[in-house]
């Protein structure tokens, strides 16, 4: 089952930017392949489909 929120349109908008930020911060903070050893599964398969998808 997938968990899902709902919010207001402007609290959509101020969860949509911080969700950005989070993000920004993961992939920043696991640019380098030594950090990404301590990566779960799941988080390796995040980081993955991001930093793929964008370049």
């Amino acid at each position: 089952m997938t968990e899902m929120n709902w919010y207001c349109e402007e609290h959509f908008h101020e969860y949509a930017e911080l969700r950005k930020q989070k993000l920004s911060a993961f992939i920043e903070k696991n640019r380098d392949s030594e950090q990404r050893k301590s990566l779960s599964e799941e988080e390796l398969k995040v980081y993955k489909h991001y930093t793929e998808e964008n370049s």
